[in-house]
């Protein structure tokens, strides 16, 4: 147990546990297997005047205690799992300046207590994105996804499409919307199914992906972004429309996220010029 807990790197928590486990294990060897062990529980068993005649149940009892203690901490371990995945969690989202390196040591070792916690696989994914190491982060994802966590599906899907993987990101974001029920995950899997579809040219698909989007939250830009791009690359002559959806999409982008930061500047070219010019350079 304790490689576990040093594994990722000391910290509090980690010392206080790997402390605790030596001792006991110091105290259920040295009682158990060594003359002065059992000399010392003799001089305390007298000094709490135990009539000698008890002193072999006493002893097994005081064993046995130490046997109960360490099995009920190796069956903690999950819940401590859970309290590193809520610290990388902390660390990854809740800061206002985020500390991703503790948030990647703290997922990973939620992963050494508990291996079959899949939330922590999907975490850092979500990490390595954020610090671009996407190669990282999809065998994350894949690995999430193995294990049906139905967030992972759209974000895999999402990172097949910028590798223009556009098959495998469909199948992935269709099954991710057959398990979620969660409307604002179902949100990005049919806009990232949308934008999918677009790349495969099947506009009309892709609309009512994006649509379907849009009608389950109209404050997000990206369905708005993508749905203009298929207007237009499907020759849809309802000019108003299109640049609607543009207009849309730049007033709800934000040049923090990376999608929306290209199609930020797609959409003010269009506003600015009209549909009279080609985009250049259109994702």
């Amino acid at each position: 147990i304790s490689s576990r807990f040093l594994s990722g790197g000391p910290d509090t928590l980690g010392a206080f546990v790997t402390a605790t486990q030596s001792v006991l294990t110091l105290l259920a060897g040295r009682s158990a297997l060594t003359k002065a062990g059992q000399d010392s529980i003799k001089r305390a068993l007298t000094r709490l005047n135990i009539p000698k005649y008890l002193w072999e149940e006493v002893s097994c009892g005081i064993a046995f205690s130490l046997l109960l203690v360490s099995v009920t901490f190796r069956l903690s371990l999950p819940e401590i799992a859970i309290f590193y995945k809520n610290l990388g969690d902390r660390y990854t989202f809740d800061n206002d300046t985020p500390q991703l390196s503790v948030a990647i040591s703290s997922y990973k070792r939620a992963l050494l207590l508990n291996p079959d916690y899949v939330e922590p696989h999907y975490k850092l994914g979500v990490v390595y994105e954020k610090i671009q190491d996407n190669e990282k982060a999809i065998a994350q994802y894949k690995i999430a996804v193995q294990d049906d966590f139905d967030s992972a599906y759209n974000n895999l899907g999402r990172m097949y499409i910028l590798n223009k993987k556009y098959y495998q990101a469909s199948s992935l974001l269709l099954t991710g919307l057959i398990l979620n029920e969660n409307d604002e995950v179902r949100y990005y899997l049919l806009k990232n199914l949308g934008w999918a579809r677009l790349k495969q040219n099947r506009y009309a698909e892709a609309k009512r992906h994006l649509q379907d989007a849009i009608n389950l939250d109209n404050k997000k830009a990206p369905a708005y972004c993508l749905l203009a791009q298929v207007l237009e690359e499907a020759g849809d002559n309802n000019t108003a429309i299109i640049m609607n959806n543009w207009r849309y999409c730049l007033g709800y982008s934000s040049r923090y996220n990376i999608d929306e930061d290209k199609w930020i500047d797609q959409a003010r070219q269009r506003l600015e010029t009209g549909l009279t010019k080609q985009l250049p350079n259109k994702k």
